[in-house]
């Protein structure tokens, strides 16, 4: 299963809030430390406020922060967030349609199911911890840091 890049991005916000301890951050930092335009972070943040991730705070020292503590965020429930499979109903393939539409759009929708529930087993904290290169994509193998000399040698927040 692919995920879209708003996904993935995000993802990155969450881990960047997260290692931010509580505290309120700003979209301009959000997009310097993620390597993501602002004009895509304040695209995301509606979404990410609406599924219940992230809350916002206005005014002169206003931003973002965690709705939730980050053990408590799925990464599952951030793709349910971003995905447009979960905010408007699937399309079915022209081809599908000549045999059996239901039997398809079932089995799709099924194996997206599972693969999110699968998702669900992780955390936003669990990727905090995590090597910022698996988040990039570059080394996507889940291992931890092996930097472990104290807080100030952690894994950059993006």
């Amino acid at each position: 299963m692919r995920l879209s890049t708003q996904t993935h991005n995000a993802v990155k916000v969450l881990v960047h809030c997260t290692r931010a301890g509580g505290k309120t951050v700003t979209v301009p930092e959000i997009a310097a430390a993620c390597d993501i335009t602002e004009f895509n972070v304040f695209k995301l943040l509606p979404l990410l406020v609406k599924g219940g991730l992230l809350e916002t705070i206005r005014g002169r020292s206003g931003g973002v922060c965690l709705k939730k503590p980050p053990e408590e965020i799925s990464i599952g429930a951030v793709v349910r967030a971003t995905e447009s499979v979960f905010r408007k109903p699937a399309k079915i393939p022209v081809s599908a349609k000549a045999n059996d539409p239901d039997d398809y759009s079932d089995m799709v929708n099924g194996a997206f199911l599972a693969f999110v529930e699968f998702l669900d087993q992780k955390s936003i904290a669990d990727l905090a911890e995590v090597d910022s290169t698996s988040l990039s994509g570059a080394g996507a193998t889940g291992k931890k840091s092996r930097n472990t000399e104290g807080p100030e040698s952690a894994a950059p927040d993006c």
